[in-house]
């Protein structure tokens, strides 16, 4: 019983130190004027579904959407852990 309370205590005191490291060094990179901050382009792929039951496949409008290089994001913008995403984001109409 007492491994398991050591156990969470260890991963939960890891977690704060990586929180704590990582706001850390966007703040000094804010304040060594190192712009943690960035934008990208984002494009949706919208699936509409069809009344015949199949889906039609479109591309929404590109978006600009500003992001923070960190594993956390401790000013409220997204996370930014690749330079661009793998593939769009699908949303179902």
């Amino acid at each position: 019983m007492l491994t398991w309370r050591r156990l969470a205590l260890a991963v939960v005191l890891l977690a704060a130190l990586t929180y704590a490291g990582d706001y850390l060094a966007v703040r000094m990179r804010m304040a060594s004027d190192r712009a943690p901050f960035d934008t990208m382009e984002i494009q949706r792929l919208l699936a509409i579904r069809l009344k015949s039951g199949r889906y039609e496949i479109m591309l929404d409008d590109p978006e600009i959407q500003r992001c923070v290089h960190a594993l956390f994001s401790p000013s409220g913008l997204s996370a930014m852990l690749v330079s661009r995403p793998p593939h769009p984001s699908a949303s179902h109409l």
